[in-house]
C-alpha cells in the first residue's frame, strides 16, 4: 500500500464485513487492510566503469542485428511478394547446324558497301 499513498499510511481501518448471498451457502467475508511497518528506503547503486570499448562494440552489436532483421523481413517480402524470378534460357545451337533468317529484310548493296559487316568465324580446333 505504501507504493500508491508514497510511504504515509494512516490508521488502519476497521474490518468491513460483506455478506454473500449464494443458492448453496451463506457466509459473511471479513475484508481487512493491513499497513506495512517497514518503510521505503532508497539504494544507491555505484556505477561500475565500463571497458572502453563498450559502446562501440554495443553500436556493432546493435547494428548488426538491425541489418540481419532488416535482411530477413526483406527475404520474406521477397518471397511472399514476388515469387522467383523467371530464368533465362540461352539457347546454343550445336555447329553443324544451319542457321536460316525467316522474314528478313532483303539487304540493299547500298547497306552493305556503306555499312561493314563482321562476320564471325567457328575457332579451329587444333
Amino acid at each position: 500500500m505504501h507504493h500508491i499513498t508514497n510511504g504515509r499510511t494512516t490508521a488502519p481501518t476497521s474490518a468491513a464485513v460483506i455478506k454473500v448471498t449464494s443458492a448453496a451457502e451463506a457466509r459473511p467475508v471479513a475484508i481487512g487492510t493491513v499497513s506495512s511497518p517497514h518503510s521505503v528506503r532508497e539504494v544507491v547503486v555505484a556505477e561500475v566503469p565500463s571497458h572502453p570499448a563498450h559502446r562501440l562494440s554495443c553500436l556493432l552489436i546493435f547494428t548488426g542485428l538491425f541489418l540481419l532483421a532488416f535482411l530477413v523481413v526483406r527475404a520474406i517480402i521477397t518471397l511472399l511478394c514476388c515469387g522467383r524470378p523467371a530464368r533465362t534460357v540461352v539457347i546454343v545451337p550445336p555447329e553443324e547446324a544451319r542457321v536460316k533468317a525467316v522474314g528478313a529484310p532483303p539487304l540493299l548493296i547500298s547497306e552493305i558497301t556503306t555499312k561493314p559487316v563482321q562476320v564471325a568465324e567457328p575457332l579451329a580446333k587444333a
